[in-house]
């Protein structure tokens, strides 16, 4: 087994397809077909199962071997990054997750502060949900990422404090108010996202032991938004998300105050590689 078996192998489940991956790796399908099915005999087991239907997809075993291949290409990424430390020259690639939120408010300026610090450091950008950032740090498909849900495989550093916020349709009853409050919200039908900070505004309702009428839980922001012009119902969300100055809808603070903390989560600060150990110091430093 070689490390370009398993760069292949990673690439060709990262593209779902060998002409796709050969194509990026600058190498013929003859080529990465041989070499994942050297791989497979070095292992004595099948890693894809080609479907026309389904298309290319992996074994159940591919799929633990992977987690592995992943972790290997890591290890292998840090080591070419200390040598570089060691000798003056900062290198390599940093796969970063975000989500929609945090890429709008903290990602340009973090971007810009680090490649000027960094210019041959390579940033490469995933974009998902609270839940799928989390999934990918844990799986090894990202190295670093935005987050704001605390996990016990995963380390949380904080960099800003987003402030919850309940969202209403202009004209509401509750509009004159410069504060409503969670009890005043409970009488009210609740619009919830499903990307992530639903766990917040639930946790904020059962301190309180109020019991939330939640009427819809839905994925996309401008779609949560629409609802509540269309007086559907309300919804409680983090400032940092929401549209400055967005016609149809009014934003008021929420009593008690509650925040959602944003920062970068890894596995390990400690065993993370010097790129990455680098991008969350100068996170921390920026974002103070």
């Amino acid at each position: 087994m070689t490390i370009t078996q398993f760069e292949i192998f990673v690439q060709v489940v990262e593209s779902e397809s060998f002409t796709k991956a050969a194509h990026y790796l600058n190498m013929t399908q003859s080529a990465v077909s041989h070499a994942i099915a050297g791989l497979e005999k070095e292992l004595g087991c099948q890693l894809f199962i080609r479907n026309r239907r389904k298309g290319l997809y992996l074994t159940a075993i591919g799929e633990r071997i992977l987690i592995h291949a992943r972790e290997i290409l890591r290890r292998v990424s840090s080591i070419s990054e200390e040598v570089d430390a060691i000798t003056g020259i900062e290198s390599g690639t940093i796969r970063l997750g975000s989500f929609p939120s945090a890429s709008a408010h903290l990602l340009p300026k973090m971007l810009a502060f680090y490649q000027s610090h960094y210019p041959k450091v390579k940033l490469s950008l995933f974009e998902g949900t609270y839940h799928e950032v989390n999934e990918w740090l844990l799986s090894g498909i990202i190295d670093v990422g935005f987050s704001s849900l605390p996990h016990e495989n995963l380390e949380l550093t904080p960099l800003v404090e987003d402030k919850m916020v309940v969202v209403l349709p202009v004209g509401h009853p509750l509009e004159i108010k410069d504060v409503v409050s969670l009890e005043e919200a409970t009488g009210e039908s609740l619009i919830l996202t499903k990307a992530g900070s639903e766990e917040i505004v639930k946790r904020m309702f059962d301190k309180e032991e109020l019991k939330p009428n939640i009427a819809f839980e839905v994925q996309g922001a401008s779609t949560i938004l629409n609802m509540v012009k269309e007086g559907l119902g309300i919804t409680i969300g983090p400032e940092l998300a929401l549209p400055m100055n967005e016609p149809g809808i009014t934003i008021r603070d929420i009593q008690p105050m509650s925040w959602r903390t944003l920062g970068l989560s890894c596995p390990s600060v400690e065993e993370a590689s010097p790129a990455v150990r680098a991008f969350i110091e100068l996170a921390q430093k920026l974002f103070k």
